[in-house]
Order: C-alpha cells, then structure tokens, then sequence
C-alpha cells in the first residue's frame, strides 16, 4: 500500500495525538492519586484491569510503530524539556491567579475595599508561592 506525503504526513500526525490520548490515560490510571484539592477520577480499577490496559496498550502502540514502520515513517524523539512544560504551566498558573485580582474581579460585582485589599493580597501571596516554585525548579 503506497501513501503521498500528504497521506503520510496525516498517519503520522492522528498517530501522535492517539498515541497522547494513550499516555493521558496511562497518567489517569496510573497509582499515584493526585494531590489536587479538586479530584478529576475516582481510583476504580483494579490492580487486574490496569495490567490489562497496559498490555493492551503495549500491544497497540507496537501495530502503530509496525503501521508506521510500513509506510517508511520513522519515530521522532522528543525534543520537548519537561523543565520548559513544568514552567509553561507555572506561567499559566501565575496569568489565572492575576487574573483574580480585585481589578477584574470588579467586572463580576463591586468589591469594598477592604475586601479588594484582602483578595489581592491572598493572590500576591499565592503569586510569590508559585513565583518559589519556579526559582526552586530552576536552581535544581
């Protein structure tokens, strides 16, 4: 079977996202229970039902490098720093936490001052906490 590079170009790019759809729920299977104060997942499946995803999944990307590998596509490696990720998300977390700020929250309702002083100074501290965390994660 023979594909244009337009063709090819598709493969690869449905393979990469499905196979990032695998990984996002290799992470929500996987053990280790988030720490957020908002919970996503319950944790219901048993230790026999993840060994079964992770065979199964095994097993599926093997017949997608097979696929590829008939078609003449080479797996890339990646060339993304988890550092990079890490503070791409931090940055986002400081941009949501700003945007919390008296001075936009105003367009849900009036605050009084005193109760703008407090939110804005609950938000500067968390700020400087994430601001921390990413110095920490730098110096490291």
């Amino acid at each position: 079977m023979f594909l244009n590079e337009y063709q090819k170009h598709h493969l690869l790019t449905r393979f990469k996202h499905i196979d990032r759809l695998m990984a996002d729920t290799e992470q929500i299977l996987s053990s280790t229970p988030s720490r957020g104060i908002f919970q996503h997942h319950v944790v219901d499946v048993t230790p026999a039902g993840l060994e079964e995803f992770e065979r199964g999944a095994s097993e599926f990307r093997e017949s997608m490098k097979r696929v590829l590998q008939r078609h003449g596509l080479r797996l890339q490696q990646s060339q993304v720093s988890i550092l990079k990720g890490a503070l791409t998300n931090l940055t986002l977390v400081d941009i949501a936490l700003e945007e919390l700020k008296s001075k936009y929250m105003r367009g849900y309702g009036e605050l009084t001052q005193e109760s703008a002083e407090r939110l804005d100074e609950q938000i500067l501290r968390m700020q400087t906490a994430v601001a921390h965390i990413r110095e920490r994660m730098v110096q490291h």
